[in-house]
């Protein structure tokens, strides 16, 4: 994990986009893989990055939508989503860990090897 990342406002424009795309497989409703994807497959990130924006940036923030009983369906604001990533990413590294829920991890693995092979369908069509 890196150490307090930080973004510049155009780096931050193009990741709110991939946060936002991303929050959408922790909503009390089911997932457009298809949507997710393109939007994913429109940024500029390596694969290996989107799976690593998913796990560490997106999962820690969002995933307890996933329990509870009364969780968000509609879709999570972008700027209450970007500011919690922002602070959460503002604490150092060793702080940032201790909220990672490695019980939770297999839900990121299993939304991801959904997506990866929809993104690459999606680049190597345009």
């Amino acid at each position: 994990m890196q150490s307090r990342p930080s973004f510049d406002q155009s780096e931050l424009a193009v990741r709110r986009k991939v946060w936002l795309a991303f929050s959408e497989l922790y909503l009390d409703n089911e997932a457009h893989y298809p949507s997710i994807a393109d939007a994913l497959a429109s940024s500029p990130y390596s694969l290996e990055t989107l799976r690593d924006i998913l796990q560490d940036e997106v999962h820690p923030v969002v995933c307890f939508n996933l329990l509870s009983v009364a969780g968000e369906w509609a879709g999570f604001d972008e700027g209450v989503l970007s500011t919690r990533i922002v602070q959460r990413l503002s604490q150092p590294a060793w702080l940032r860990w201790l909220h990672v829920y490695p019980a939770m991890r297999g839900f990121v693995r299993a939304q991801w090897n959904k997506l990866e092979p929809l993104v690459i369908a999606a680049r190597t069509s345009t």
